[in-house]
């Protein structure tokens, strides 16, 4: 059966008075999936339903939901913000999978009960391939964010290589410079996960804000420049917050300045503009015999 709305067509199912999302149709980026539909609750969204959309940016799920099927919001390319409902969903998997946009998935609108930033939620699903963090309505705080740092420490610690196996080469002769590629994407995104988290330092354990820290410091070196390209990659605020991190840790000092702004060029305007400003008010808080020590 199929239903028009504002956005689009959807198409769905009944079954035991409840119904279930298996389509959409429809090139708007917004989205507002209604609570009913014929009468019946809209209880689920089915298995594939959203599939390699190419137009939604931002979908709102009704409070009725109680389940999401496997795939349903997989290669979503644009796809930047998702609202759940304020209350436990059953998920299945690779409910994000390749949906390298998502920024931020929230708790409709009522955000003053989100007990996690939706951006670390996101990068849970995405980045960290960890769907199960996305059980977080009851949640406590504290033991959400433990269960992050396990998985983001244990995300450092795996090879770069194992990026390589998702790899799928067309011909032999592409095959070294998809895998570099893939590798120094790789350790970008460790970085960035690290400076995200930095930049949410709830509940962060002093232990584990040393290891990040020195993750960030033995990776900062503008020959590979891993933790700066993530910065530069970030998007708007993120990029100011992040050189601000940089700057604190003294990943960017003297010695490398001039080449971290001789690399930003004529590019990111704003973060030139934000890391210039910021390095002038370090020389002026930074006591003289400090600033000329050897």
């Amino acid at each position: 059966m199929r239903c028009q709305i504002e956005n689009g067509t959807l198409s769905y199912i009944i079954e035991e008075d409840s119904v279930f999302i298996t389509g959409f149709e429809g090139s708007d980026a917004l989205l507002v999936i209604p609570e009913v539909i014929d009468g019946v609750p809209v209880c689920g969204i089915g298995r594939k339903a959203f599939l390699g959309n190419r137009s939604l940016q931002h979908i709102i799920l009704p409070e009725t939901v109680e389940w999401i099927g496997d795939w349903a919001f997989c290669n979503c390319v644009q796809l930047r913000r998702i609202e759940f409902p304020c209350h436990p969903v059953r998920f299945g998997k690779g409910l994000f999978a390749k949906d390298a946009k998502l920024y931020e998935i929230t708790l409709g609108s009522n955000q003053e009960r989100m007990p996690v930033p939706g951006r670390l939620l996101a990068v849970a699903a995405t980045l960290l391939d960890a769907e199960y963090l996305l059980d977080m309505v009851q949640a406590e705080c504290a033991e959400w964010y433990s269960r992050f740092d396990g998985r983001l420490l244990a995300f450092l610690a795996e090879p770069a290589e194992n990026a390589l196996k998702s790899l799928v080469y067309c011909a032999e002769e592409d095959m070294g410079a998809k895998q570099e590629a893939c590798l120094a994407g790789q350790e970008c995104r460790k970085a960035y996960l690290t400076l995200l988290r930095l930049a949410y330092p709830e509940h962060l354990e002093k232990e584990t804000e040393e290891k990040l820290r020195a993750y960030l410091l033995d990776q900062e070196g503008l020959q590979t420049g891993f933790a700066w390209e993530a910065v530069k990659s970030a998007d708007g605020k993120e990029q100011l917050i992040f050189c601000d991190i940089m700057l604190k840790l003294n990943g960017i000092r003297e010695e490398n300045i001039s080449l971290v702004l001789e690399d930003l060029g004529d590019t990111c305007i704003e973060l030139k503009a934000h890391l210039l400003k910021a390095w002038e008010q370090r020389k002026t808080q930074t006591p003289v015999w400090e600033r000329f020590a050897l």
